[in-house]
């Protein structure tokens, strides 16, 4: 066919290639699809959980909140200004927000007032850091050994500072000190006594082993007895020269009193001195005043100087108490219920809502059971159910949503992180140095251990050629004495099978 001068091209299409083509495309888009669908449902689930611990915390922290403002009578302003202080504290201590609502609450209890129990807070906390007791007890001791003693709520932070210092240069606890204060409490209170008065009597007791309810019964008795004069107690002392009232009938210091005390009777025997316990205090107590009287001047002043410079002495131990992984452990954990609260308060209308509706289901079925037995039950139910999977599924675009800020802000988090490129190389490096090194001492250990057997099979080569030497002479000897025989046999074999 002669040749026109035109260009024909052939367009047909070679199409498996082009087909592979668009599938490799597919199975990656699919692939990159399903990757990013298994993100989002695990920020999902991640978003649901923090929902449902954020729940949790808050509504206890909501719960103890509301226990407070029945007892104190807060609200509005006051009550707010008791929620921040306590989430402040569960953010900034080791004790959460809900112990710190349970701190209060005994607070209200005392009859504190709200500028009462804010300023008493943080005394209170340090105490119960510093010590070991939990928030409640320690709370506890503080508010009833103050009222007992008639002090201010605004001093509730020397309160404090005076019980951790007696704990700390006593042989006694601030639990110890509550079951004293408990006995002892009232009586010095009436005759006017302070904090340090009682602390330091009550170290002095806890050093001889008299502690607890012991020693409140002991100074509460020996309070008694001088104050009333009973059985010419008071009497005793004036004859020392010591007196127990002022001019104006009022006590004075008990300090002093138990100060001067030693002194007169530091010449007496020990004879004497267990009379005049015993006129003083009373059969009972005198163990308790003895022990007074008997300590030695070092643990004496050592005592006295601790807790007449008490202040800040909870907030430093406290401090130390917590400088540890464990303490700092604890702090975190406050922390991030103090966020689950935060996250709680900006949602809780709607958990409500939800509780309340769900509440409305609850009530729909058991009328409907009331009104049909189980057949209207059976009936409700599916009704209900719609209705919880209609709840669900108008929520799940919202969760859907967070979960793709959450993996979003991820996303810019590491792009924009200027350290990761160099944490990833550092990263890298570190696995080809160690995995080099570690190649490099196993073929070290291999030629050694190479080396080793073979001076162990050169060292044993004179055995081994030995041994052998043996074996093959035993072998051929064998065959010497029975060969013939073994030969013979052979033969016979032989004949019988050829006839």
């Amino acid at each position: 066919m002669a040749n026109d001068g035109t260009l024909n091209f052939d367009t047909k299409i070679i199409t498996s290639g082009f087909k592979k083509g668009i599938e490799g495309i597919g199975g990656i888009t699919k692939a990159g699809i399903g990757l990013t669908t298994k993100v989002l449902q695990g920020a999902t689930a991640g978003v649901t959980a923090l929902g449902a611990a954020a729940i949790k915390v808050g509504s206890d922290f909501e719960a103890g909140m509301s226990q407070v403002q029945a007892i104190s009578g807060a609200s509005g302003e006051d009550l707010e200004k008791l929620k921040n202080k306590a989430k402040e504290m569960g953010a900034t201590t080791k004790f959460s927000a809900t112990e710190s609502a349970e701190a209060l609450n005994y607070m209200a209890m005392a009859g504190w007032k709200t500028e009462d129990m804010l300023g008493g807070l943080e005394g209170v906390m340090n105490l119960a850091a510093a010590s070991g007791e939990d928030l409640a007890t320690a709370s506890d001791i503080v508010t009833d050994a103050m009222t007992a003693l008639g002090m201010q709520a605004s001093e509730a932070g020397h309160f404090s500072d005076v019980l951790a210092a007696a704990a700390s240069n006593a042989n006694t606890s601030v639990s110890g000190m509550g079951e004293t204060f408990k006995y002892a409490g009232a009586m010095a209170g009436t005759l006017g006594y302070s904090v340090e008065d009682v602390a330091l009597a009550t170290g002095l007791m806890a050093n001889a082993g008299i502690k607890g309810t012991m020693a409140g019964t002991s100074l509460n008795s020996i309070m008694t007895r001088l104050s009333t004069n009973t059985n010419g107690a008071r009497d005793a002392i004036e004859e020392l020269g010591v007196a127990f009232f002022n001019e104006d009938g009022s006590a004075r210091s008990l300090t002093d009193v138990m100060g001067e005390l030693r002194e007169a009777t530091a010449d007496m025997t020990t004879e004497q001195k267990a009379n005049f316990a015993n006129t003083v205090a009373g059969m009972e107590a005198q163990k308790g005043l003895s022990a007074i009287l008997n300590a030695t001047e070092d643990d004496y002043n050592k005592l006295s100087a601790a807790i007449q410079n008490a202040d800040g002495c909870a907030l430093e131990m406290a401090e130390t108490m917590q400088d540890n992984l464990q303490g700092q452990l604890t702090i975190l954990q406050s922390g991030l219920e103090g966020l689950g609260i935060s996250l709680y308060e900006t949602f809780q209308g709607t958990a409500k809502d939800v509780v309340k509706e769900a509440q409305g289901m609850v009530q729909q079925l058991q009328d409907a059971f009331n009104a049909g037995g189980l057949d209207g039950l059976v009936s409700a139910v599916g009704d209900v159910l719609s209705q919880i999977i209609e709840r669900l599924a108008g929520a799940a675009p919202e969760l859907v949503n967070m979960a793709v800020s959450l993996v979003g802000s991820l996303c810019e988090g590491l792009k924009s992180a200027p350290g990761i490129g160099d944490s990833a190389a550092s990263l890298i490096t570190s696995l080809v140095t160690g995995l080099a090194s570690c190649v490099d001492d196993i073929w070290t250990t291999a030629i050694v251990l190479v080396g080793k057997m073979a001076e162990g099979v050169a060292a044993g080569a004179p055995q081994m050629v030995q041994a052998i030497s043996t074996t093959v002479t035993d072998i051929l000897e064998c065959l010497v004495d029975w060969g013939p025989d073994l030969l013979q046999a052979g033969v016979d074999i032989l004949l019988a099978l050829v006839d």
